[in-house]
């Protein structure tokens, strides 16, 4: 484990990771977590004298919630010196032309319609499942524009 060199070999392994094998930095962080894991469980068993790396105080940026004022954290944490940062990628859209075959391929009518809603409002799947039907106005039987 300890070979003189100026990093680590977990750092090594995320640098292989992430440069080498181009692996998007999501999964470096899922495969440092399992290693980093192991390790701790190896040094409460005394199979290793030390971690191969060191844990750093980081500073949580997020909302302060309902029970903000019994955090005592101060929005700090400690972690792992060889994770890489977390990155939140942005959403995906469809663009025209998929869209269009997406609406062309649903045969069902019903289903066709649920995607029309789903594009036009954004609902997501759980929401239009679960969209009450009494929300659904017909404007003819309602008597009103």
């Amino acid at each position: 484990m300890d070979r003189g060199e100026a990093k680590s070999l977990v750092a090594a392994y995320r640098d292989y990771c992430l440069i080498t094998c181009r692996l998007v930095p999501q999964t470096t962080r899922q495969r440092l977590h399992y290693i980093c894991k192991f390790y701790e469980f190896a040094l409460k068993e005394g199979w290793v004298k030390r971690l191969p790396f060191a844990y750093e105080e980081r500073t949580l940026r997020r909302e302060t919630g309902f029970l903000a004022h019994v955090d005592a954290s101060g929005g700090k944490v400690l972690g792992n010196d060889v994770m890489p940062r977390s990155h939140k990628g942005l959403p995906k859209f469809l663009n025209m032309a998929e869209i269009k075959a997406l609406l062309a391929a649903a045969e069902n009518p019903h289903h066709r319609m649920m995607m029309r809603l789903a594009l036009h409002t954004g609902l997501r799947r759980e929401e239009i499942a679960t969209f009450p039907l009494a929300y659904v106005v017909d404007p003819d039987k309602a008597g009103r524009t």
